[in-house]
C-alpha cells in the first residue's frame, strides 16, 4: 500500500488538505483581515482560476490578465464590503464576467470598423472625380505682372 506524508494527508504546515480540493478556503483565513484572505485565496485558486478562464477565452494571456482583474477588484472591495462566503467563486464570478464584457467589446468594435470600411467605400464612390470637372485655367507664366507705383 502506498503512504503520503502525514503533511499532504492531514493538512498540516506545508500540507494541502481536503479542503483545498473542495474549493473551500482554508480555516486560517480570518474574516477582518481581508487582504490576508485576498492572499491566501489567491496563493491556493489563482492557477485554477487561470486554467478555468483559459478553457473558457481559449487565450492564456487574455485569462491571466482577467484574473489579475479579479484580484485586483477584490483588493479593492474587500476590505470596504467584508470577504464574501465564498470567495473563489467571488473571484470567478467577477472574472467571468469581465471575459464577458471583453467578448462584447471585442465584437462591438469588430462590427463598427466594419460599418466604417463600408460607409467609407460608399462615401468614396459616391464622391465625384473633381480632376476631371474642374476647367483648368492655363497658367501664363509669361505675363509679366507691375504695380504702377513701383518702378523695378
Amino acid at each position: 500500500m502506498l503512504s503520503l506524508p502525514a503533511a499532504a494527508v492531514g493538512g498540516r504546515a506545508g500540507g494541502l488538505s481536503r479542503y483545498h480540493y473542495a474549493g473551500v478556503v482554508p480555516a486560517r483565513i480570518r474574516p477582518d483581515d481581508p487582504n490576508g484572505a485576498v492572499y491566501a485565496v489567491w496563493r491556493t485558486e489563482s492557477a485554477r482560476l487561470v486554467a478555468a478562464l483559459t478553457r473558457m477565452t481559449r487565450d492564456v494571456s487574455l485569462a491571466e490578465d482577467l484574473a489579475q482583474d479579479a484580484l485586483v477588484a477584490a483588493l479593492e472591495q474587500w476590505p470596504e464590503t467584508g470577504v464574501p462566503g465564498n470567495p473563489i467563486a467571488w473571484l470567478m464570478t467577477v472574472a467571468k464576467r469581465r471575459a464577458i464584457d471583453h467578448f462584447r467589446r471585442t465584437e462591438t468594435m469588430r462590427r463598427k470598423v466594419v460599418e466604417l470600411g463600408d460607409a467609407s467605400d460608399r462615401q468614396a464612390a459616391a464622391v465625384p472625380d473633381v480632376a476631371s470637372q474642374v476647367d483648368y485655367i492655363e497658367d501664363d507664366s509669361s505675363a509679366s505682372y507691375s504695380c504702377p507705383a513701383i518702378r523695378c
